[in-house]
């Protein structure tokens, strides 16, 4: 049922996102999504330190995760994206 559940509120998201960008597909790589989350993450890291959105970027959660597999996270996302679109390794 979890996973059900998590399926819908993935496609939702895509097609919400898709509705925003506009479906551009490249070798089955949303190409535009990937620019726009770059962008996003340079606006958050110029930030000024005490903006909620910064605070939340640079900040490490504390606590414990459930044993499985381990989600992704966005900023893991951003850093693969800078790897394979703009050539940067050291973000």
């Amino acid at each position: 049922m979890q996973s059900k559940a998590e399926e819908r509120l993935n496609s939702f998201e895509r097609r919400i996102l898709r509705r925003i960008f506009g479906p551009v597909q490249d070798e089955k790589v949303w190409r535009f999504i990937k620019f726009r989350r770059l962008q996003w993450a340079g606006h958050v890291v110029r930030m000024d330190e005490k903006r909620i959105s910064r605070r939340s970027f640079t900040q490490q959660m504390h606590g414990k995760r459930i044993v499985a597999k381990p989600r992704k996270r966005w900023e893991d996302e951003v850093r693969k994206d800078a790897v394979n679109i703009l050539g940067i390794r050291g973000w």
